[in-house]
């Protein structure tokens, strides 16, 4: 799976890493449970603010990932906070959907250092100032969902060829150590993981389809659009 942690550099300042904030990835199984924690740190010396929201997480074909704010399953608390030097500082994460879970939902966490301000004026950086930004994967899931993976079609051209992958089980999967087995020839091929860049590490959602375009070359090139492939990764 991707974790995601973006710098937001609006002026200049040493103190880059500002907080840490952890787990970069949770799992909750609201049939155990209805809550998880997260944890913030502060490892400066000054006190910083942050802020929290909870964002569904939405991916399209081509794996690019919108994230519409999430209120109405999940709750935090605190959602703003401010924590003081060198101290550490927890966030609940409450699941407030209720009925059975048909399959994961996948969020975000998202923690953002704010600007702060003391005695009623923003404290300001002798050089620089740095707003860090945590984006943590979130899944709402229970023990005996699984993923059900497979390539359903094949499109060849001149340079590439493009894979449409379904994911129709209740658990995300990603794509790791993946390889493609089909037959050409009568023999056995295996694509490995060097010739599939682009593809390998990649998260599929419960329920959801990605498209992947690989260039055509070596192995690939044997493969035919009718042809069965089967793929082959490392469970989570």
């Amino acid at each position: 799976m991707k974790l995601i942690l973006t710098f937001l550099v609006l002026s200049i300042s040493f103190n880059v890493w500002s907080f840490k904030f952890t787990p970069m990835s949770q799992t909750l199984d609201p049939s155990k449970e209805k809550n998880a924690v997260f944890y913030i740190e502060n490892d400066t010396k000054e006190p910083i603010a942050v802020q929290l929201t909870a964002a569904k997480r939405v991916m399209d074909l081509n794996g690019v990932e919108s994230q519409p704010e999430e209120k109405e399953n999940l709750s935090l608390y605190p959602d703003q906070l401010i924590v003081p030097p060198g101290e550490k500082r927890s966030v609940k994460v409450n699941w407030l959907k209720t009925g059975k879970l048909e399959a994961e939902e996948a969020y975000r966490i998202i923690a953002e250092q704010l600007p702060i301000e003391i005695d009623g004026k923003k404290k300001k950086a002798a050089n620089i100032k740095v707003l860090l930004r945590y984006v943590a994967a979130f899944y709402v899931s229970q023990n005996d969902f699984d993923s059900k993976v497979e390539i359903t079609s094949i499109n060849s051209s001149k340079e590439s060829v493009k894979f449409t992958v379904k994911n129709s089980g209740t658990k995300h999967q990603v794509l790791t150590k993946l390889t493609l087995s089909f037959k050409a020839n009568n023999k056995l091929i295996e694509v490995l993981p060097e010739e599939l860049k682009g593809m390998v590490g990649e998260n599929i959602l419960a329920q959801s389809t990605r498209e992947f375009t690989v260039p055509l070359k070596d192995k690939l090139k044997l493969l035919k659009s009718d042809q069965k492939v089967v793929m082959n990764f490392e469970k989570e």
